[in-house]
């Protein structure tokens, strides 16, 4: 389905608004279309396969078949017939972010797109496009939009938690957007970022980036929309982690929620006596680039 200007395309990003939402407070997303084919029924349906990324818990693969109701040069607006025989409006959009600032703040503040540090001649590189940004940050393949964060292909780079290991309580809940956040976890995409998070089944899994080594291990639930961390197993094979403190573990992975999956500010919890120049220096070898 075209449209002069804009063309619907899968293995893109759209912006999807809907009505009334599915979830209060979560009306709008960027979805990942997958197919797109107009029925062949004089009635003016497309149907519309794709991912629906922000969305309570996790992203979900969708099917809508949508009557066209009107057209723009960026815009299509319809109507549908849910799962549960409910009618809805939807409006997709070409995406760009003045729409991703409007219609998703949160992401765009928790995400927001990376700035050029590239000079020529004086001049800053162009930034990312839109479609690259969303790609980024949720992914660029169906697998990835579904999932977040994955483990590496390659079993040698997960290893798994040593024997000399100890444990300690978490037990935080985040609120609804916070959950979906740090289930989708963290995939590193430079040097500088030292963290691989991903959700295994009921386990949340911290490992550093450069070695793979397992530091966090921790046991989470699902209340509805809310995530509970609990139970957490840490490293303490001096080999790949030196520290010894489950206390000082306890406040640093609370640090390191929020500035590497929640991209929160947070002060870095250095031990006591430590000069603002050691904790900066502390705090760039345990998150690196996050804790800017």
């Amino acid at each position: 389905m075209s449209e002069p200007g804009w063309v619907i395309k899968p293995r893109t990003w759209v912006g999807w608004l809907e009505m009334p939402p599915r979830h209060p407070g979560w009306a709008a997303s960027p979805v990942w279309m997958t197919a797109v084919m107009p029925l062949k029924s004089g009635k003016g349906i497309l149907r519309l396969d794709f991912v629906h990324a922000v969305r309570p818990v996790a992203a979900a693969r969708r099917r809508v078949d949508l009557r066209v109701l009107a057209r723009a040069p960026s815009q299509i607006t319809g109507t549908f017939v849910d799962e549960n025989g409910q009618g809805r409006t939807a409006i997709l959009c070409a995406i760009d972010f003045d729409w991703l600032a409007t219609f998703c703040p949160v992401l765009m503040h928790r995400r927001p797109p990376a700035r050029p540090s590239l000079l020529i001649d004086g001049k800053p590189m162009p930034g990312p496009t839109p479609q690259q940004h969303l790609e980024d940050v949720l992914g660029g393949n169906e697998a990835r939009v579904l999932a977040g964060a994955m483990a590496t292909a390659d079993p040698n780079a997960n290893p798994p938690m040593p024997a000399q290991a100890s444990a300690f309580d978490l037990n935080v809940e985040f609120a609804p957007f916070d959950s979906w956040m740090i289930a989708r976890g963290f995939e590193p995409a430079v040097m500088e970022e030292k963290w691989r998070v991903n959700l295994d089944g009921s386990r949340l899994l911290w490992r550093r980036s450069w070695t793979g080594n397992l530091i966090y291990e921790i046991e989470v639930a699902w209340s509805g929309d809310r995530l509970r961390l609990g139970r957490v197993r840490v490293n303490r094979d001096p080999a790949q982690y030196i520290q010894t403190s489950d206390e000082q573990d306890r406040r640093l992975l609370v640090y390191l929620i929020s500035v590497v999956l929640l991209n929160e500010p947070a002060a870095f919890p250095a031990p006591d006596g430590t000069t603002p120049g050691q904790a900066a220096v502390q705090a760039w070898s345990v998150a690196g680039k996050a804790s800017l």
